[in-house]
């Protein structure tokens, strides 16, 4: 069972050494900083204990997390349809884009 105080980080991660990973890594730091007063516990996909598939243990941070967040930066489809799936929950979730990029209308 996921804690009640989780805070899940829905975000595109990128390879290591990337842009993409370097700017996912400061977004968590700064998440964690502004989280871990409060005493959520701030996970993101790639620091959990890897079983051999990946997506129902995602599907199950997005649906039982307290909070999720979720980086809609560089219109990651991953990121979009874990989106999607945590709207279904009607649980609490904070969206977040880099300055002068739009979502997609559709």
């Amino acid at each position: 069972m996921i804690s009640q105080k989780t805070c899940f980080v829905i975000s595109p991660i990128g390879d290591e050494g990337s842009d993409v990973r370097e700017e996912a890594d400061a977004l968590l730091w700064i998440i964690r900083q502004a989280l871990e007063k409060y005493r959520f516990r701030v996970v993101r996909i790639d620091e959990i204990a890897r079983s051999a598939q990946i997506t129902p243990e995602i599907l199950r941070y997005v649906r039982e997390s307290a909070l999720c967040i979720i980086i809609l930066t560089g219109e990651n489809p991953n990121v979009f349809y874990e989106a999607g799936r945590r709207h279904e929950t009607n649980k609490p979730f904070i969206q977040l884009i880099r300055k002068g990029e739009k979502i997609p209308f559709d």
